[in-house]
């Protein structure tokens, strides 16, 4: 209940250039509406969504690496997404719940009868994917929260089952990383396995990429403090690897090639040859986004 009635601390940076530019007396209307177009146009050009884990917050930043947005207080945020009605999505492992928070910091909607989730998904639908994770269990609720779809411990054929991520594809099946299994599997509407990737230790994210192949990102590398994120074909062949430099949680390909990886420490963008090319701050990044 306690997580219901907290009010989450928004600051908008944004307004705060707007208030700032009321102020001044110099320049014409067209310099500020120039101003104005010229700030938008750079926002809209990339931004990076980061789920601040340590730190209990959620972080927008615009394509010069400026923080634009920030939601705090959060309950263990594990993952964020950005909703098409310019709400965001934002998952609270300790709060039990998924909760969507519009722009001012509100929420306008929650699933809460979770234990542990580590990440929920919007549906081109409307309904939404949450990785019930403690409870072994992956559903699809509806608006109004009926359960409509789920994989459970029974159609994964293992008491430990345990999903800490899912993405439904394309073809209308559900990819699905399983941490306890160790695996990262494919499931269809009827709840069969249909593909899996076996051997993944510590496994927290799966992306399925535009070429068919599948993206994953492993935690922990035995013996190592680091993690490793790699990319494989639909024959289980490896054609991609990066080390990274501490404990990923989430991965993403980007359109130019490059991956973005959320990790201990912070956000970075690595090239194809494995080298840093930007570092977005957060203490312990869960997840990232960027569009």
């Amino acid at each position: 209940m306690q997580s219901q009635v907290t009010v989450p601390v928004l600051l908008v940076s944004l307004l705060v250039i707007t208030m700032q530019s009321c102020k001044s007396s110099t320049g014409t209307n067209a310099d500020r509406r120039a101003a104005r177009s010229t700030t938008k146009m750079q926002y809209m050009q990339g931004r990076f969504l980061i789920t601040d884990y340590g730190n209990t917050r959620i972080t927008e930043y615009d394509a010069t690496g400026k923080v634009i947005w920030t939601l705090e207080n959060l309950f263990d945020p594990v993952d964020a997404e950005w909703l098409k009605n310019g709400s965001i999505l934002v998952t609270e492992q300790s709060g039990n719940t998924a909760r969507e928070y519009d722009r001012m910091g509100k929420i306008v909607w929650d699933y809460h009868d979770l234990n542990h989730p580590k990440d929920s998904d919007r549906l081109a639908n409307g309904n939404t994917l949450i990785t019930d994770t403690s409870n072994g269990r992956v559903i699809e609720v509806t608006h109004d929260k009926k359960i409509v779809w789920q994989f459970n411990r029974k159609h994964a054929g293992d008491p430990k089952f345990k999903p800490y991520d899912a993405d439904r594809l394309s073809n209308g099946n559900t990819l699905i990383v399983d941490y306890n299994g160790e695996r990262v599997i494919e499931v269809n509407q009827a709840g069969k396995i249909v593909w899996q990737q076996k051997g993944c230790k510590w496994p927290y994210d799966a992306d399925r990429l535009p070429n068919g192949n599948t993206l994953i990102t492993l935690h922990m590398i035995k013996g190592a403090k680091s993690g490793k994120v790699f990319e494989v074909d639909v024959n289980h062949n490896e054609v991609w690897s990066l080390v990274t430099q501490s404990a990923p949680t989430d991965a993403d390909r980007l359109a130019d090639g490059t991956t973005l990886v959320a990790e201990d420490g912070g956000v970075r963008v690595y090239s194809k040859q494995g080298k840093v090319l930007r570092k977005l701050k957060a203490d312990w990044a869960w997840e990232a986004n960027s569009r």
